[in-house]
């Protein structure tokens, strides 16, 4: 088994998602890796999400501010240098429909956990993805993850707001309309580290993370503590370039194909809220009402889930009832197999 601990120096935000995906694609099969990095200000988007929907264009534009898509799933968020990034990549044996529920990813949380604990602040995990803290009774949020699975690897990374500009963070992020809508009233309350402990620094909290990461993953080894730093800056992007597309996607990640997608009109556009996550199915219909092409917008942390629904909607009517019969059961975990069934009882039937 061998364990590394990977920082990088570069605040670029593409060079930072491509230099995650190539320590995935080069490392071995039992090898354990925790990524620490952080990137200038930026907006990065769920791989599913309609970039244009989720983020301010113009204030985005006129305080050139880049936009950049991650590979994964979850909702739009803000990055600037008052953000801490932390990954982790494992092995894994099998695909968890709630990720939750993996092993790893519940390591990874108490390493966290005990993490910022040695600061003097009490974490815990709530929601599908979410890391709070609590003060004066008022839950805070603290961090967001994202997941997924890739050969037989997982990967789990997330961001700890330490002293992030939240007048930014309004300023350039746009509410989805389904969050805008009867929830208005109870938005999710945010946090910095700093305001529970001035002590924080992106470089302290990051030692501590990998010294509880390898304490615990590197019972085995001698000398735990002192497992270097392995840096990579821009100044290596030669070398990563070097080693292909499907293994260093800078190029791809950097375009703007990528990174803001197609903009679609389609005519019809249906929104569904679920506890995994909130979907805009939206389509092109035939004089019969049958689905033509589709496209799912989307923030689920099940990344297959969208893929397998926009593929099975096509041929279909243009019925509520429909949609959501397509939904791919098999990629449900049984709570949320129940979920969508509560929703089809809830609409009415067919004329």
């Amino acid at each position: 088994m061998a364990l590394k601990a990977v920082l990088s120096t570069s605040n670029n935000p593409w060079f930072n998602l491509a230099l995650e995906h190539y320590l995935g694609q080069t490392m071995a099969a039992d090898d354990h890796i925790f990524y620490w990095w952080q990137n200038r200000p930026a907006v990065i988007v769920g791989c599913f999400q309609d970039a244009w929907a989720e983020c301010q264009v113009e204030n985005l534009m006129a305080a050139a501010v880049d936009l950049v898509r991650r590979p994964t799933g979850g909702g739009a968020v803000y990055h600037d240098l008052g953000n801490s990034n932390f990954s982790f990549w494992d092995s894994c044996r099998r695909f968890y429909a709630n990720p939750l529920s993996d092993p790893f990813v519940k390591e990874h949380f108490a390493i966290i956990i005990d993490a910022l604990n040695t600061f003097g602040l009490t974490a815990f995990t709530y929601g599908r993805n979410d890391l709070g803290i609590m003060k004066q009774g008022e839950q805070y949020k603290v961090s967001g993850n994202a997941f997924a699975y890739h050969h037989g690897k997982a990967l789990h990374h997330g961001t700890l707001l330490r002293e992030v500009d939240f007048k930014k963070m309004q300023e350039f992020l746009r509410p989805h309309r389904l969050k805008r809508r009867g929830v208005a009233s109870h938005p999710q309350q945010v946090a910095n580290l700093v305001d529970f402990n001035s002590r924080i620094t992106h470089q302290n909290l990051g030692q501590k993370i990998k010294e509880i990461w390898v304490n615990q993953l590197g019972r085995l080894m001698t000398d735990n503590s002192s497992l270097a730093w392995i840096t990579y800056g821009e100044n290596d992007l030669p070398t990563l370039l070097a080693a292909g597309e499907e293994v260093f996607p800078y190029a791809k990640w950097t375009s703007r194909a990528w990174n803001w997608g197609e903009r679609h009109h389609f005519a019809q556009s249906l929104d569904f809220k679920f506890s995994f996550g909130l979907f805009t199915v939206m389509a092109a219909i035939d004089d019969q009402h049958k689905i033509q092409q589709a496209v799912i917008y989307s923030d689920t942390l099940q990344l297959d889930l969208v893929q397998k629904w926009q593929q099975g909607l096509l041929g279909r009517n243009w019925q509520v009832l429909e949609l959501l019969e397509c939904l791919p059961q098999d990629l449900l975990t049984s709570i949320q197999q129940a979920e969508v069934a509560q929703k089809l009882k809830e609409w009415p039937e067919r004329p």
